[in-house]
């Protein structure tokens, strides 16, 4: 997905991971990859409100903005660096609403799509005897005499 955070476009895949990567995070969220993308994954409570992500989730999102950076070839350490928390979460919310977007249109697109692999059952296919059309006959004539001509 493409975030556009700061006036820039940054890259960011977060099912490509390094193994440097990888292990960074969990060291510095003390969580499983699996545990790590749980957190990322915020969702509703029966009223429509974000439920409470976990005191994690904060280290998380500084993982994923680190991982943009680090994934765009703008390597620096997890420790110690800042960013504006709160901009990066509304870019990222904008970024995950228009791949989103992309990933639906892209479904409908492909639905609408016939089949390769389904032969085609249409009614004036399924009429057309061997015999009709504008194709030539493709039986020899008898031995002795001449090929047909139309």
């Amino acid at each position: 997905m493409i975030v556009t955070f700061e006036d820039e476009k940054w890259e960011l895949n977060l099912n490509r991971l390094s193994y440097q990567q990888a292990l960074a995070i969990q060291l510095e969220t003390g969580l499983s990859i699996a545990e790590f993308e749980k957190v990322l994954d915020v969702e509703e409570d029966e009223n429509g409100q974000l439920k409470d992500p976990g005191p994690k989730f904060v280290r998380c999102i500084g993982c994923v903005y680190w991982l943009m950076h680090n994934q765009n070839g703008d390597v620096f350490p997890l420790a110690g660096m800042d960013f504006d928390f709160a901009g990066f979460l509304a870019a990222m919310g904008e970024a995950m609403q228009a791949e989103l977007e992309r990933i639906r249109a892209e479904r409908a697109e492909q639905d609408a799509e016939p089949d390769p692999t389904v032969p085609s059952r249409s009614p004036k296919a399924a009429r057309r005897s061997p015999g009709s059309g504008s194709r030539k006959a493709t039986t020899p004539a008898p031995r002795g005499e001449p090929p047909a001509t139309e």
